[in-house]
C-alpha cells in the first residue's frame, strides 16, 4: 500500500514537471510552430513559440471554454438523437434521458458560471493580469501609431497585455537609440507612438534622426502621464531625456571629469545604475553607489504654476551608515548655490572624500530666520551642579545670529532666490567657551567631567544639530567638507546625554541648520 501511494506521488510530481517544462519551452523559445492555432472566439491564434506565457495560459482559458459549451451542446443533440431511436426500448431511453439531462446540466453551468462571474466582475472572466503597482519610468515606444490600438492601462503593461502579431515595443528610462528592430528587408523598424509615465514637468524628452543624438528633429514630443501619443515624425533613431526631478541626485561616475547635468544626462545613463534620485534620508546607499559617491546634483521643486523654482533641498552627506541621532562618521553640507547646483566630491572610488555611505537630507526653510537658542549642558540631563549645599546650572545657551555666528554663504555661496541667503546654517568652536558662571572651560576629550553631555533644543524651530568632535573653524567650508578626520554625530531632538551617541565629552564644534517644518 506504501509502495503504491510512493508510486502515485512520484507519477503526479513527474506530470507536473512536464506541463510546466512545457509551458516553459513555449515561453522561453522563438521560432515557427509546428502546427496552426486556430483562432478562438476574439483570441487570435498562437503566432510562434516565443509567446508570451500570459497570452498562452488566456488562449488555452478561452479555448476550454468554447469546447466546454460545444461538447456540452453536442451531448444534448446526441443524447436527444438518441431518445428518438430507441422507441420500445426502455433502457436505452433512460439512458438517452441521462445524456440529455447531462448535456443540459453541462450547459447551465458553463453559461450560467460565465453570467454570474461577469457580473461580479468582467476582469474575473477576461484573465486579465492584476494591476502592477510597482513604479514605472519614462516611456515605452511602439512601432505603430495609437501604441497599436492598445487601451492606456496595456500599453502601459506591454509584458502581460494581449499585443497583436507584428507590434513591437520597448521601455526606455534613459537617452539613447529607439530603433525596434529590422523588417525582412533589412530596414530599421522606428517608433510610431509612445506610452508616457511622466508629464512635462519632469520630463522633456528630443527626437533625433540618427543613433548619435545629434541631428535634432522638430517639432518634438509634448509628454502627458499615462497616455498614449502619436509622433509626428517618420525618421526618429534617437531619443534623449531631459529630466526634472527634484532632490539630491547622486552619482557613482563621472562625465569627461565633471559631474553631469540632470538636465542633459549621457547617451544610455540610468537610474539605479549611474544615479539615483534621493528626496529623503538615505540611512545606506545601495551597493553599486556606497563608497562610491563621485558627485551630486541638487534640483528644486517647480512651483504649480510651473514657473520658478518651489522647495529646495540641502544634504549632508556622512561615511558612515546608520539612522538619525548616532555617530555618523564625518559629516559634510552641501547647499544650493544656483538652479540646479553640482558639487564634485571626489575624481574616483579611491579618494577617501567618495566613501559616502548615507545622506541626510533635509528641505530648507522658505523664509524667517532661526529663533530659539540651543542649550549646551555639562551635565546628563542638564541637572544643576552641587557645590556644598548651593546647586546652580552648568549649561551655555547660543542663540542663532549672536553666538552662534551666521555661516550659510559658507556652504551656499552667494544669496540667491535658490538657497534663500542667509539664515540657514550657524556655528560655534567650544575651544574658547567657558561654562556660565565658572572659570572651567569646555574640555575637549571622551567623558570628560567639563566636556558636553546634553544637549537640549527647544521646541518651535526644526534644527539639525551636528556635533564634531574637533574644535575648528565652521565658517571655512573646506574645514567641515575636506577634514576627514572630524567624526560627527546629527540630532534633531534633544539629547538628555551624549552617551547614547557615543559623543559624551567629545563635542568641540557645533553647527546648526535650519529646516523647513516636515511636509
Amino acid at each position: 500500500m506504501k509502495k503504491s501511494k510512493n508510486t502515485k506521488k512520484i507519477l503526479f510530481i513527474t506530470c507536473l514537471l512536464a506541463i510546466f517544462s512545457g509551458i516553459g519551452l513555449i515561453y522561453a523559445q522563438g521560432g515557427d510552430l509546428e502546427v496552426d492555432y486556430p483562432t478562438i472566439g476574439r483570441i487570435q491564434g498562437l503566432q510562434d513559440t516565443g509567446v508570451k506565457l500570459t497570452v498562452y495560459i488566456r488562449y488555452i482559458y478561452n479555448f476550454a471554454i468554447i469546447s466546454g459549451g460545444l461538447i456540452a451542446l453536442l451531448s444534448l443533440i446526441y443524447g436527444g438523437f438518441r431518445f428518438l431511436t430507441s422507441a420500445g426500448n426502455p433502457g436505452a431511453m433512460t439512458d438517452a434521458r441521462g445524456q440529455i439531462l447531462a448535456g443540459f446540466l453541462g450547459l447551465v453551468v458553463i453559461l450560467g458560471s460565465y453570467i454570474v462571474l461577469n457580473e461580479l466582475n468582467p476582469d474575473l472572466i477576461s484573465l486579465r493580469v492584476p494591476g502592477i503597482t510597482a513604479t514605472r519610468k519614462g516611456i515605452i515606444l511602439y512601432s505603430q501609431p495609437d501604441c497599436g490600438g492598445l487601451t492606456d492601462q496595456d500599453a502601459a503593461m506591454p509584458d502581460v497585455a494581449e499585443i497583436l502579431d507584428g507590434l513591437l515595443y520597448t521601455a526606455m528610462n534613459s537617452s539613447g537609440p529607439a530603433i525596434l528592430g529590422k523588417d525582412s528587408a533589412d530596414k530599421d523598424i522606428l517608433p510610431a507612438s509612445l506610452f508616457s509615465f511622466e508629464d512635462e514637468k519632469n520630463l522633456i524628452i528630443q527626437l533625433y534622426a540618427n543613433e548619435a543624438c545629434d541631428e535634432n528633429i522638430s517639432p518634438g514630443v509634448k509628454l502627458s502621464a499615462d497616455t498614449c501619443i502619436n509622433i509626428n515624425a517618420s525618421n526618429v533613431k534617437c531619443i534623449k531625456f531631459i529630466w526634472y526631478i527634484p532632490g539630491v541626485w547622486v552619482f557613482n561616475e563621472l562625465h569627461n571629469g565633471n559631474v553631469p547635468d540632470p538636465g542633459d544626462l549621457p547617451l544610455g545613463w540610468e537610474e539605479g545604475v549611474h544615479y539615483i534620485v534621493l528626496q529623503s534620508n538615505q540611512d545606506s546607499l545601495p551597493r553599486n553607489f556606497h563608497d562610491k559617491v563621485l558627485g551630486i546634483a541638487i534640483v528644486p521643486e517647480k512651483t504649480d504654476e510651473q514657473q520658478g523654482l518651489g522647495q529646495n533641498y540641502g544634504v549632508i552627506a556622512h561615511n558612515i551608515p546608520g539612522g538619525m541621532l548616532k555617530e555618523k562618521g564625518w559629516a559634510h553640507i552641501y547647499l544650493p548655490k544656483d538652479e540646479i547646483t553640482r558639487y564634485k566630491i571626489a575624481d574616483n572610488s579611491s579618494d577617501e572624500l567618495s566613501h559616502i555611505s548615507s545622506f541626510t537630507i533635509f528641505k530648507l526653510p522658505r523664509s524667517g530666520s532661526a529663533s530659539k537658542a540651543i542649550r549646551v549642558c555639562r551635565n546628563d540631563r542638564c541637572e544643576p551642579q552641587r557645590v556644598g549645599d548651593d546647586f546652580f546650572d552648568v549649561v551655555n545657551e547660543y542663540e542663532p545670529g549672536s553666538e552662534l555666528a551666521e555661516i550659510t554663504g559658507t556652504f551656499g555661496g552667494a544669496v540667491s532666490p535658490h538657497n534663500l541667503g542667509s539664515g540657514i546654517v550657524y556655528g560655534i568652536n567650544l575651544q574658547n567657551e567657558k561654562w556660565t558662571g565658572t572659570n572651567n572651560a569646555i574640555v575637549l576629550g571622551r567623558n570628560q567631567a567639563d566636556g558636553v553631555s546634553a544637549i537640549e533644543i527647544e521646541e518651535g524651530d526644526n534644527y539639525l544639530v551636528l556635533l564634531y568632535d574637533e574644535n575648528f573653524n565652521p565658517a571655512s567650508a573646506s574645514n567641515v567638507n575636506d577634514n576627514t578626520t572630524a567624526d560627527a554625530a546629527i540630532i534633531n531632538i534633544s539629547m538628555p546625554s551624549l552617551r547614547t551617541i557615543q559623543m559624551d565629552g567629545r563635542v568641540g564644534t557645533i553647527i546648526v541648520i535650519r529646516t523647513s517644518m516636515a511636509d
